[in-house]
């Protein structure tokens, strides 16, 4: 069961939020501004709607999810949201559910179940609005798979229908490998991702490919009728990169307050960890670029209290403070 739908002004007010919490963690007033409607809007009548956010690595597409995801609860929190602001919501890795198996890898059942006990194990208030995270659609491809490795590309594939139809997933309330009980997805809001090969390495068009060019990558017809509305995420330039990485530190400024602390970031700093990503070197993607100033911040806060440092005292963070990790580029590794 839905809540009942909102007043326009709750609408616009909804929208106005989302967009405020959304500039704290992605950039893009275009990207921002169609975000911020169609969450709205399904706040407001919790319609099942499916967002698929295409676009190559290292474009943000699972930052962008997850702020979205985060936003919702956020607003619907504090508008109260009729009689249930509580709005469950997981992350589905599709990579481990498409490349795991029938004996190590998670089930939609897993995730489900997850969303349930999000809810207090309240069935109904799960049902009345969650959101979902399909994380990383390439991974279910089929192209240039053969034999059985196809045939189990499909089948995951097909798994993931119901969530995008809005229909009913069945899982087991008390966690079971037996499912027993059903789960409504339709009043969930359904975020997909998905690198497409045709994408890179060039720039995304601005326009979204067409549904056959979809199909042509390794997806069923059944799966790219259900992607919903498609949002080509950019390539970002070298200064929206900077300011999204300033924005996913500024927690670590709050943290290093809330103790008396001063945290600086140099410029060097952030254009290291910015060089990274345009050079896409470390299979970095954007979260986890920014994870390397934020550990060093951290670790360095940590040294602070530990020592009682005196009140006031300042750091700046430079590029010696950036610990690197000593790995290879993987391919496949998705932003």
């Amino acid at each position: 069961m839905a809540p009942a739908t909102w007043e326009r002004d709750q609408v616009f007010a909804a929208r106005r939020l989302l967009s405020e919490a959304l500039r704290e963690r992605i950039v893009g007033d275009g990207l921002i501004s169609r975000l911020s409607t169609i969450g709205a809007q399904w706040l407001a009548n919790r319609r099942h709607t499916v967002i698929t956010l295409i676009g190559p690595t290292g474009t943000g597409k699972t930052a962008v999810a997850r702020a979205l995801s985060e936003a919702l609860k956020r607003v619907a929190l504090g508008m109260g949201a009729g009689s249930r602001p509580v709005i469950p919501s997981v992350v589905v890795d599709l990579q481990e559910l498409s490349e795991g198996s029938a004996w190590w890898g998670r089930s939609l059942a897993d995730e489900v179940l997850a969303l349930y006990q999000e809810a207090g194990s309240d069935l109904t208030l799960a049902e009345a609005g969650a959101v979902i995270v399909l994380d990383g659609m390439d991974s279910m491809a089929f192209r240039r798979r053969t034999g059985s490795g196809r045939e189990f590309t499909r089948s995951k594939q097909t798994s993931v229908l119901p969530v995008l139809s809005g229909a009913n997933v069945p899982f087991s309330s008390q966690g079971s490998e037996h499912a027993r009980d059903s789960f409504s997805c339709a009043h969930s809001l359904v975020i997909m991702t998905a690198r497409l090969d045709s994408l890179e390495p060039e720039p995304p068009p601005a326009t979204p490919p067409a549904p056959i060019d979809i199909q042509r990558q390794g997806y069923s017809p059944e799966l790219v009728s259900r992607l919903g509305t498609l949002m080509v995420m950019p390539a970002l330039t070298d200064g929206e990169q900077r300011e999204l990485l300033a924005q996913l530190l500024a927690r670590e400024s709050d943290a290093w307050k809330d103790w008396g602390y001063l945290l600086k970031v140099s410029k060097q700093a952030v254009g290291l960890v910015s060089s990274l990503l345009q050079g896409q070197r470390l299979g970095l993607a954007i979260p986890s670029a920014a994870a390397l100033l934020q550990t060093a911040a951290r670790e360095k806060l940590e040294e602070l209290v530990a020592e009682d440092a005196a009140e006031g005292t300042e750091w700046l963070l430079t590029p010696d403070a950036v610990r690197l990790p000593d790995v290879k580029t993987k391919p496949g590794w998705r932003g």
